[in-house]
């Protein structure tokens, strides 16, 4: 990954360092403090750097690493690939493209959904829908030609009351 290179830490610090000359003091490293004797042997030894590019290079790939790890874990959850057929199904449905997967997708959202929804139902209102939101296009006259988000879904069901 670019970002997470020594090289790019580089170019980003000397640009900051560049636009803050006018802005502010020079940098400096933050005063060692020693612990109280007692503590000594039950506290970890704090960091000491050598220079400022030095912490400033530590601070920058803990967060980076922070970074990726929560959006790893935000992403590679094990629902995250049932949402995301769910949403190419919603919106295959919704422009009336249904492929012959959108019958596995049906059965995975009944089996994610279990008790919640109506699968004969679902069907029957799927097979309502394109015509639906095209009635709302047209009415509303909002031009849309293909439905490519969620959010226009959305737009679309609230545009009027049902």
């Amino acid at each position: 990954m670019r970002i997470k290179t020594n090289e790019y830490f580089t170019i980003f610090y000397e640009g900051v360092r560049g636009e803050a000359k006018l802005l502010t003091n020079e940098p400096s490293l933050p005063r060692t403090r020693k612990p109280p004797s007692r503590f000594v042997d039950s506290l970890p030894t704090s960091l000491s750097y050598e220079s400022i590019y030095d912490l400033y290079h530590d601070e920058y790939f803990e967060i980076i690493n922070n970074i990726l790890n929560s959006l790893d874990s935000r992403f590679k959850q094990s629902i995250f690939p049932l949402l995301c057929k769910v949403e190419q199904f919603i919106l295959s449905t919704a422009n009336g493209t249904q492929d012959c997967d959108d019958a596995i997708n049906i059965i995975d959202i009944d089996e994610f959904l279990t008790d919640d929804i109506s699968v004969d139902r679902l069907n029957l209102e799927l097979m309502m829908l394109p015509d639906y939101f095209s009635s709302i296009n047209k009415e509303k006259k909002l031009g849309l030609k293909k439905i490519t988000k969620i959010s226009t879904v959305c737009e679309l069901l609230n545009a009027q009351q049902l």
